[in-house]
């Protein structure tokens, strides 16, 4: 996996974060399952198949023969089709309190604070599992192709999720996968829960003070 700069969030309900701190246990959601979820903004999208759109103006299309430029009369489209389903885990690299929002019924934070613990017990839990199956994470490149690939390429208007993955990819192709469950062990040593601050807040503006003596 290419390691991020700092912690990984992950944010959700407290009641299925503390599943994951204590247990290891997270989610595999096929990537086929994300055009389902068209009033979840945050996470509406087609994970098997990323178009690209480049503006006609910063674009040039070179006739390779004649070494001619192209005159273009509409924006260049690149479409990446993926041809087998996958499971993601997703995460954060940012904490903002606007990701609570953008999450919707998310009232806390898992932060994964050593990756390198965390890849080496979840690479261990899919070798286990899931046989020959291919683990890779990474950072999602936002507008623009991937180094890493289609897997790791989102639209625009995604880019304040600052996105970091982990997609684990069948030996072969699947044109639909079922949502599982992945335990890979306590993650109390390499990790840590927290609630959203504005929840806290608002418990202390509602809890009646006593009057001073």
């Amino acid at each position: 996996m290419s390691p991020p700069k700092g912690s990984i969030y992950r944010f959700s309900k407290r009641r299925w974060l503390e599943e994951s701190l204590k247990h290891g246990r997270f989610r595999l959601t096929p990537a086929s399952s994300y055009l389902c979820l068209e009033g979840d903004l945050a996470r509406y999208d087609n994970e098997l198949e990323k178009t690209l759109s480049y503006p006609k103006e910063s674009s040039t299309v070179t006739n390779l023969s004649t070494g001619q430029n192209i005159e273009l009369k509409s924006d260049i489209t690149q479409t990446t089709s993926i041809e087998t389903d996958y499971y993601v885990v997703c995460f954060s690299t940012v904490n903002h309190h606007y990701l609570f929002d953008d999450f919707v019924g998310s009232d806390a934070y898992l932060e994964v604070v050593d990756f390198i613990q965390f890849e080496e017990m979840f690479r261990k839990a899919v070798e286990e599992h899931l046989p020959d199956w291919i683990v890779w994470g990474g950072a999602i490149t936002y507008g623009s192709s991937s180094p890493l690939g289609g897997f790791f390429q989102k639209d625009r208007r995604f880019l304040l999720q600052q996105e970091w993955r982990c997609v684990i990819i069948p030996p072969v192709a699947h044109s639909k996968l079922a949502t599982r469950m992945l335990d890979i062990g306590s993650l109390c040593d390499v990790a840590k829960l927290a609630d959203n601050p504005k929840k806290a807040n608002k418990s202390e503006q509602a809890t009646p003070r006593k009057p001073s003596d």
